[in-house]
């Protein structure tokens, strides 16, 4: 799970989207061109304000972080390379996104 896997997530996303170009998603997020093309480049991620905007604009976590909602929880601490903290962090993230789009979903800001 990587930065690696979210610009292929986010590319799928645009395309799925019909967003023909970075710079049409770049104005409806009225973000610049460039932080799309860091995204799908692989040399950036975007801000948790962005990633709520790409909730509303329907992206699922699956899409933006480029991999199985499942595999988050799968993750075992010992043969991960990532702390016990930063999974802990990144879990309660994703889940106040979940919670953040469900609202969104049931028409509640």
């Amino acid at each position: 799970m990587g930065i690696e896997k979210t610009k292929d997530g986010i590319r799928k996303f645009r395309d799925k989207k019909r967003f023909s170009t970075q710079t049409a998603l770049a104005e409806i997020l009225k973000i610049s061109p460039q932080n799309v093309s860091m995204w799908e480049a692989g040399k950036g991620f975007p801000s948790f304000q962005i990633a709520e905007k790409l909730f509303e604009l329907g992206i699922t976590v699956e899409e933006l972080f480029g991999i199985e909602y499942n595999e988050i929880h799968n993750l075992s601490v010992q043969s991960s390379p990532i702390s016990s903290n930063d999974l802990i962090q990144m879990q309660q993230k994703i889940q106040q996104m979940e919670n953040r789009l469900a609202k969104l979903e049931n028409g509640k800001n």
